[in-house]
């Protein structure tokens, strides 16, 4: 079976948007990527290029539908919960991004066109699921179309603006009219009528007098009497429909850091906004003033969704760079991402465990690197930006203890763990490699080597605990002798007849993996190929080269022998054989660099995770 596609399991995460230090401006355009169905029993997100439908009535219930070549970037639902439209971004400017409409019951496509260049950042369908409204991205001139959803055809198009300073941010139908929606510019608000006979619209400017904002989401009352908008400043704009006109402005006395990023009028007597320090809010409709919310510091809010009943909502937070290791057996599986370390059960993609530091007197979080089980399963070794090791027990979270400055002025970068758990090898951002014994009461240092020149990217364990391998970011590997503390040999990694070398790429070793059964040690890194090494010879007898365009982040051998599993920059999984090196599986769900892929113990699952924080669970 060669270049056939993996089957997706489950999932954990969803599609979100980045915001940029100091939440001035916008990287990516996420904001409407996170849906509850009308009929309360699904909600509906993306990861990647995957639209991902869970049930909420039924535990571990997903479906995931495909078609989409980019990261989908924007989902709606019609107010009768049939229609489902999704768009997405690609990273070439100039190719046309997908629109996508799906009928939800039957989980087909109905339509798919392409229009918009590179990206579609809004969509919305009419009250009557007759017509669906798409607006494209700056590159494309924020173009508005209107299509007909019994055909799938155009029916009219426009640019949002004649002026390239009022580019457009969000685009809605009103929920009683089908002919009549709402865009939100920068220092702008339109209203927009279209004739479907004449194929043509009315556009009327918004008077916001001397109100100059730039309005990054509209939500409007069930009523259609009233607009919200929210603002990068962070403020509150209610817009009186009918005629078009400014009403007040809100919260009194408070501006939301980081802007209003998502709003939603509720039926009831309030509006619910989401801000960029991570503050969800309640605004009385009536005074405009707030009634209640919450802060988290450490997130970021970006996406709302209500239930149709109104009395329960959803929010999601922005997740971080992940690394994934299984816990010696295929049930469980452990996650670290920033100053966070999570355990989850893979049948039901429960988390069992959170772990995280608190921060320091000086306000500092510090981020765990790098995390093993031991064998034993008993201890989670964790490696810290503070150049800390901290082993925590992974059925309480509890600090099991704490190795002070093992790597003293520098990161901890990389850990591996001997079979009997009494030794600890651990790597650094400066390049030493430090061997550990681990007692009941104390751990001492055996053994500190410094023959890399840059940062220690992995560890692994040779020979039943005989022998480690490092890597670094020189492009070296060392095989260390455990039993005399000195370096057996190097390896260094080879170039082909056929590197690039014009493109000055890198060669530093970002992940390794071993066959005990062969003897055979597997690396890949910024040299986008896997270069497999007899142990016996210190020689590489196969290259593969299984990227071309994007570092090979990590690599992972299944516990039979028979695959090999990498993750990329390009957001792609592969599964190669390892027999005979070829390519078995190819996978591009992830939209985002994959910085971690590992294959469970019985050689059935793998996980993958990438940059977003999105994690697949695929069947092997």
């Amino acid at each position: 079976m060669e270049n056939s596609e993996l089957d997706i399991q489950a999932s954990i995460g969803f599609q979100s948007n980045i915001l940029h230090s100091e939440f001035q401006r916008i990287k990516g355009q996420f904001k409407d990527c996170f849906k509850i169905h009308p009929s309360n029993d699904f909600c509906i997100y993306a990861i990647g290029s995957q639209v991902v439908i869970k049930s909420l009535l039924v535990d571990n219930s997903y479906q995931y539908l495909k078609g989409h070549d980019g990261k989908v970037n924007i989902i709606t639902i019609s107010q009768s919960g049939k229609l489902l439209a999704t768009g997405e971004e690609l990273n070439d400017k100039g190719f046309q991004a997908a629109l996508i409409v799906w009928n939800f019951y039957d989980k087909e496509m109905l339509y798919r066109v392409k229009f918009h260049k590179q990206m579609v950042l809004g969509l919305s369908f009419s009250c009557n699921d007759q017509y669906l409204v798409s607006l494209g991205g700056k590159i494309d001139g924020n173009q508005i179309v209107v299509w007909n959803m019994e055909e799938g055809k155009s029916e009219c198009l426009q640019s949002a603006s004649t002026q390239a300073s009022e580019s457009c941010q969000d685009i809605k139908f009103l929920n009683n009219n089908p002919f009549k929606f709402i865009t939100a510019h920068n220092n702008a608000v339109k209203f927009w009528t279209f004739d479907p006979n004449k194929h043509k619209f009315t556009v009327v400017d918004c008077q916001l007098g001397h109100i100059k904002r730039f309005v990054n989401c509209i939500t409007i009352d069930n009523t259609d009497t009233f607009a919200y908008c929210g603002t990068r400043s962070g403020d509150l704009i209610e817009i009186f429909i009918e005629k078009a006109t400014f009403k007040r402005m809100g919260p009194l006395n408070r501006m939301f850091i980081g802007g209003i990023n998502s709003i939603l009028a509720t039926q009831l007597s309030f509006i619910l906004i989401g801000a960029g320090d991570g503050t969800i809010a309640k605004i009385n409709k009536k005074t405009m003033k707030i009634e209640e919310g919450f802060i988290g510091k450490t997130r970021i809010l970006l996406e709302l969704s209500l239930f149709a009943n109104q009395t329960n909502c959803i929010s999601l937070v922005k997740k971080l760079q992940l690394l994934i290791k299984f816990r010696g057996f295929s049930e469980v599986f452990a996650t670290c991402a920033g100053g966070e370390i999570r355990v989850w059960k893979v049948k039901t993609q429960q988390e069992l465990l959170r772990i995280e530091l608190a921060k320091t007197d000086l306000n500092i979080k510090h981020e765990c690197n790098t995390m093993e089980f031991m064998s034993d399963g008993k201890s989670i070794i964790t490696g810290w930006t503070d150049g800390k090791i901290r082993a925590f027990l992974p059925q309480s979270g509890k600090l099991l203890y704490v190795i002070n400055d093992a790597h003293k002025t520098n990161e901890v970068s990389s850990l591996a763990t001997s079979v009997d758990c009494t030794k600890i090898v651990s790597g650094g951002n400066d390049g030493e490699v430090r061997l550990w014994h681990i007692g009941r009461q104390v751990q001492k240092l055996l053994m500190n080597q410094k023959q890399h020149s840059k940062k220690i990217t992995c560890i692994t364990m040779l020979l039943n605990d005989q022998q480690v391998a490092s890597a670094s970011l020189d492009g070296n590997i060392i095989i260390w002798d455990l039993m005399s503390k000195i370096p057996l040999s190097k390896l260094k990694v080879l170039s082909s007849a056929n590197a690039i070398e014009s493109e000055n790429i890198q060669r530093g070793i970002l992940s390794m993996a071993y066959n005990y059964q062969h003897h055979v040690l597997m690396s890949c890194g910024q040299d986008r190929r896997i270069t497999f090494w007899d142990m016996n010879q210190s020689k590489a007898y196969r290259i593969i080269q299984a990227s071309y365009d994007g570092d090979l982040n990590q690599i992972s051998l299944s516990f039979n022998n028979q695959q090999v599993a990498v993750a990329d920059d390009n957001g792609e999984v592969k599964v190669f054989g390892f027999g005979d090196g070829k390519l078995i599986y190819l996978n591009n769900s992830h939209s985002y660099p994959v910085t971690s892929i590992k294959i469970s113990p019985d050689s059935k699952t793998m996980i993958s995770g990438d940059t977003s924080g999105a994690i697949f669970i695929w069947k092997l």
